[in-house]
């Protein structure tokens, strides 16, 4: 909802919201997670050290992959799942750009000066377009997860623009 006017203000309080201050912080520990070299250790030691993540949160995927087809070497884009029982909920969070140069500049060049490309019923740029593929070994780990548990939430965060292509 777009407030254009003030009188629209008072329209703010039909609108809820499901906002979990855990949940966001979860969110924001799992998204560094995926920027660490191990993962799973991370995890563990931010479960240690932070009440907010619940217990039995465990990392079962880390799926990492070279983001593109270049010369250029950088830290690959990742993936991790992480699943718990207690919040009936299976995550999804990203690894974002780890570089400016090289990895931030390709992203820049791919975006500004070459094309989109179709996908599905719109356009994408091809640098988001090569990494979403990289990591489509992903979706068939989550919806194995989704037989296993159908009635739990899936959350997805991150810092990557890879995330905007599921």
């Amino acid at each position: 909802m777009n407030v254009k006017h003030q009188s629209d203000c008072d329209r703010l309080e039909e609108i809820s919201t499901n906002y979990s201050k855990e949940l966001a912080y979860e969110q924001v520990f799992l998204a560094a997670a995926a920027y660490s070299d191990e993962p799973k250790v991370c995890i563990e030691k931010l479960k240690a050290g932070r009440n907010t993540l619940p217990n039995d949160i465990d990392i079962v995927e880390v799926i990492a992959r070279p983001c593109d087809n270049t010369i250029f070497k950088y830290k690959e884009c990742a993936a991790i799942i992480g699943l718990s029982v207690s919040r009936e909920s299976i995550y999804v969070s990203f690894r974002g750009t780890t570089s400016f140069i090289p990895q931030f500049i390709v992203q820049a060049f791919s975006i500004l000066f070459k094309s989109k490309l179709a996908y599905g019923k719109g356009h994408v740029q091809k640098y988001f377009l090569i990494a979403y593929q990289k990591l489509s070994c992903l979706e068939p780990q989550v919806m194995k997860l989704l037989e296993q548990y159908p009635d739990f939430t899936v959350h997805f965060s991150g810092h990557s623009s890879t995330v905007l292509s599921y």
